[in-house]
């Protein structure tokens, strides 16, 4: 019989097994970012046209559009994992849109891009939340967003769906796409705002629906990060003064309390071209003071989260950063017409 090999040697196996397992994957220390051991900080652009320049379009313009990104040293893009017949019904994809989905992915990892995926939207393009609401068997009519929120059919209908795409085998790189380091980030909802959400109940209801579809999301995905892919409304009133938009309470988000949710990773705020100067500044300051009481009022602070700050710009245009080495930030400017923000407005679009 051989010897048994030893125990350092056994050791060293384990440790190196468990490296390789985790080779390549963007994850959260801390406050910081890290790939492969290593602070890891970037630009990027949000791309949620992308699905449908795949399917509309010539797939080269895929490629060119990612070759483009490196040429600009961008390294992260933001696009939907819900396209309009995907899904299209509980358990129903169009074969077609997904296939497209695996090219997007599969060229990103070519041209070592990473991904933020959203799976949902709060807004009509391209599955709103009243076509999901029937999808998943309420009815819709005189319901509101926060219906949407409460309900278990509905719940019930995005983890699925959740599961269905995260668990997807890509047709071209052979990696189920919880398993592809070339996807950085799931987000529950793109935007879920609550309108009019005001009252301590409605709060309590809007944070438990982000709460437990990110928690879905880790447990299906373990190995790659959460965010909120939220705008970063602050509803304390001390704040309210640094909301992207309206700058008002009533869009029924505490970007404060989304930072104490164990199943998020990384937060996220849009930040609109007028007020990016004072935005862009509050959002690392929270960063780098997670004790800070006038900020947060729990003692642990919101950061313990890394920091993820989305910055929109025409499609293109975030970058990453730190203030006193607290939190990756990814910026996200927004340009355009503010928003009016009115308590009577609670029904999502149509």
């Amino acid at each position: 019989m051989a010897p048994w090999p030893p125990l350092a040697g056994i050791l060293s196996f384990i440790f190196v097994a468990y490296v390789a397992a985790n080779q390549g994957f963007v994850y959260r220390q801390g406050h910081q970012l890290m790939i492969d051991g290593k602070p890891w900080y970037f630009i990027g652009a949000n791309a949620y046209w992308l699905w449908d320049e795949a399917k509309w379009g010539d797939k080269e313009h895929i490629n060119d559009f990612f070759r483009y990104c490196q040429d600009y040293n961008l390294k992260v893009i933001r696009i939907w994992g819900y396209s309009h017949n995907s899904p299209k019904a509980a358990g129903v994809y169009d074969e077609f849109e997904m296939e497209m989905l695996d090219f997007i992915i599969s060229s990103a990892g070519k041209h070592d891009i990473r991904l933020i995926i959203a799976l949902s939207n709060f807004w009509e393009a391209y599955r709103s939340p009243e076509e999901l609401m029937s999808l998943a068997g309420e009815e819709v009519e005189g319901k509101d967003v926060l219906d949407y929120y409460r309900s278990s059919k509905v719940k019930q209908f995005l983890k699925e769906h959740f599961r269905y795409v995260v668990s997807r085998n890509n047709t071209l790189t052979g990696l189920a796409y919880r398993d592809d380091p070339t996807i950085m980030c799931w987000t529950a909802m793109n935007e879920a705002r609550c309108p009019g959400c005001l009252t301590e109940a409605e709060q309590r209801d809007h944070l438990a629906f982000i709460s437990e579809l990110s928690q879905a999301l880790k447990d299906y995905a373990n190995e790659q990060l959460v965010s909120t892919g939220t705008e970063g409304f602050f509803f304390d009133e001390s704040m309210t003064k640094y909301n992207p938009g309206a700058g008002v309470r009533c869009e029924g988000e505490e970007w404060l309390k989304l930072g104490q949710l164990s199943s998020i990773d990384v937060l996220n705020a849009h930040i609109w071209n007028y007020a990016y100067d004072d935005g862009y500044n509050i959002y690392l300051d929270v960063a780098a003071a997670p004790a800070e009481p006038e900020l947060v009022p729990e003692a642990t602070g919101v950061w313990h989260s890394a920091a993820l700050v989305h910055r929109m710009k025409q499609r293109h245009g975030f970058q990453s950063g730190t203030r006193n080495g607290q939190g990756s930030v990814l910026i996200f400017k927004t340009t355009g017409r503010v928003p009016r923000c009115e308590i009577e407005s609670r029904l999502a679009p149509t």
